[in-house]
């Protein structure tokens, strides 16, 4: 004989055994439909961008591919499965631009001519804020960068991730003034 599922008067949060309310697994379901919905109707560039396992990536390619074929409901749950094990506030939060990354663009690029436009003391002060970035390789990059050879623009790119690098490699509190 089966038990009968019991509820305690009161406990409008879960269930006895622990699990969710329905509506509240409903509204969950829905919003991570939204999204999955959302970034498929982004460009792939911008899909790589955000912070997604490969599977949740593919998936999400395959939903903005699909239009409206008798796939894409199947399609679209697998992605919200995915979808379910990423951190949502990290990827709604790229998907509006307020991610590190995005944020950290214009920096970086500041940092840059900085670097190009100042002598050591830039160096040393950029390195007092991203203790992580190497000083000889900065130094080198910057000389390569400021040379009027073939390769500046390249050693100009490379500073810039060098400078990336450092700067997602961690800070102190303190930014560049």
């Amino acid at each position: 004989m089966s038990k009968k599922k019991m509820y305690v008067v009161g406990a409008e949060d879960e269930d006895v055994d622990g699990r969710p309310l329905r509506s509240e697994h409903r509204a969950e379901t829905e919003a991570l439909k939204e999204l999955a919905n959302r970034i498929a109707k982004l460009s792939q560039g911008q899909r790589r961008l955000l912070p997604l396992s490969e599977e949740a990536q593919e998936q999400l390619d395959l939903l903005s591919r699909s239009g409206n074929t008798p796939d894409r409901r199947r399609t679209l749950k697998r992605a919200q499965l995915f979808l379910a094990q990423a951190d949502i506030a990290a990827v709604e939060a790229a998907i509006e631009g307020k991610s590190a990354t995005a944020i950290s663009l214009p920096e970086a690029e500041a940092w840059r001519s900085r670097l190009l436009t100042g002598e050591d003391e830039a160096i040393q002060r950029f390195l007092s804020i991203y203790s992580q970035g190497d000083r000889q390789l900065l130094r080198g990059a910057v000389r390569e960068a400021k040379g009027e050879t073939p390769l500046a623009k390249k050693a100009s790119q490379r500073l810039f991730k060098l400078i990336r690098e450092a700067m997602e490699g961690g800070a102190l509190e303190e930014g560049p003034s």
